[in-house]
């Protein structure tokens, strides 16, 4: 999640407006952030899909730090 939250400094954007833009629960955004919780598939499509939102850059770029950070494979 360190990968998330540098670039919502970056754009200067709160985690509770950054939950609102992507559907995911600020709750489950902690947990995540914690290590409480482990993403899924969609959950990370939705992370990325947001974050590309804000930088114009494409989701799945994102998609694919947000799964290294997390070790996840074939997700």
């Amino acid at each position: 999640m360190r990968y998330i939250l540098s670039i919502l400094e970056m754009e200067y954007l709160s985690i509770n407006a950054f939950c609102k833009l992507s559907g995911i629960g600020r709750s489950h955004f902690y947990k995540l952030n914690r290590g409480e919780n482990r993403p899924r598939i969609e959950t990370i499509k939705y992370l990325a899909l947001t974050l590309a939102k804000l930088d114009n850059q494409h989701w799945k770029i994102h998609a694919q730090k947000i799964r290294d950070e997390f070790n996840l494979k074939n997700a």
